[in-house]
């Protein structure tokens, strides 16, 4: 009995959540820590454009943004909604980094967006707005 206490206690003691990530690790690297992959959540969050994620005004908003995004109708939707959906991930950044993976897919799959505004919303556009700027087109992502 006492060995297989010390062999849970043992084995708790070096889990991932005995040892959270340190506060200056990346989103990406506690990603790959807790084998999340983009996939989990991000197929969801590209082929629906956050319709599930959000409540109809805000869809409406984004949509109205990725309309206006461009002259070509599409760029909106296949250009700035890659940088929307980083904004929105990086939005969560500090308390995905607390979680273990069933954590951070429950958390991916139903985000709390409830209590969102057009204020936050519009927060959101122009982070999507600042990364578009910084990445898009840059040789390293091509």
């Amino acid at each position: 009995m006492a060995n297989a206490s010390t062999a849970s206690a043992s084995a708790l003691a070096s889990s991932k959540l005995a040892h959270p990530p340190p506060p200056h690790i990346g989103l990406h690297a506690h990603f790959e820590r807790e084998n999340v992959q983009f996939l989990h959540f991000g197929f969801r969050w590209m082929s629906v454009l956050l319709m599930r994620e959000l409540k109809l005004p805000l869809i409406l908003r984004l949509w109205d943004s990725y309309l206006s995004e461009d002259s070509t109708l599409s760029s909106g939707f296949k250009i700035l909604h890659v940088y929307v959906c980083a904004a929105f991930l990086m939005y969560w950044k500090d308390e995905l980094k607390q979680m273990d993976f069933q954590g951070l897919i429950q958390f991916l799959q139903k985000v709390p967006t409830d209590d969102w505004t057009d204020q936050t919303i519009e927060t959101l556009l122009a982070q999507a707005h600042v990364y578009k700027t910084l990445f898009h087109e840059s040789p390293h992502l091509g």
